[in-house]
């Protein structure tokens, strides 16, 4: 499994336009093959700051994703609304546990 964290600072008064534009890639990317989860956070102390939460069955699917109409179309017009680049972690799990809480 590969997990990507993607964080990005919007810019001021920007926000409500970044999340329509991520909704759309959400809603494509989640019907993608090898997409386990796509998740889209907005931080409570700075509505500014926002971080996408990925889940992939392996770097193909990932891969395939990122060459996706729908992600490039996010890609291009996401610039316009954020400050700086994004910083992206990519996480190649082996192996997975659920715990409980207070464990």
């Amino acid at each position: 499994m590969f997990v990507l964290a993607g964080k990005i600072t919007g810019r001021p008064g920007k926000q409500d336009e970044l999340i329509q534009l991520a909704e759309r890639l959400i809603r494509f990317t989640r019907a993608e093959k090898g997409c386990v989860s796509y998740t889209f956070y907005q931080e409570v102390n700075n509505r500014d700051e926002f971080l996408f939460f990925e889940e992939w069955d392996d770097r193909d699917a990932l891969k395939t994703h990122l060459m996706t109409e729908h992600f490039l179309d996010f890609s291009g017009k996401v610039s316009g609304l954020i400050i700086g680049e994004p910083n992206i972690t990519v996480y190649e799990v082996e192996c997975t546990k659920s715990v409980a809480a207070g464990n």
